[in-house]
Parts: structure tokens; C-alpha cells; sequence
């Protein structure tokens, strides 16, 4: 039941970014980009643009 976490595509990091400078909450972007919030959450802790 546990997959496997893959990193953001570089056009979803740009579109994770937009989003957040708009001040998109995390669930809404991962449910735009079809990803799990923790997904988001993960990018966001590490500093990924």
C-alpha cells in the first residue's frame, strides 16, 4: 500500500512556486498538480524553489 515518493518535475516546481507566491494553500496545489500534499510539503522543507 506504500508508493514511492518522486521528486517534482521541473514544470511542477515552476507551477508549485506560482502558486505559492499567490498564497495557493499546499493541499490545493497537490491536488492541481495530482500529487500528495506531503509531496508538496516535502519540496517546500527543502528548499526546492
Amino acid at each position: 500500500m506504500s508508493s514511492r515518493y518522486t521528486p517534482l518535475q521541473p514544470e511542477e516546481r515552476i507551477t508549485r512556486a506560482s502558486l505559492t507566491q499567490q498564497g495557493s494553500s499546499q493541499r490545493f496545489i497537490a491536488q492541481l498538480l495530482g500529487r500528495s500534499p506531503s509531496t508538496i510539503r516535502r519540496e517546500l522543507q527543502r528548499g526546492r524553489w
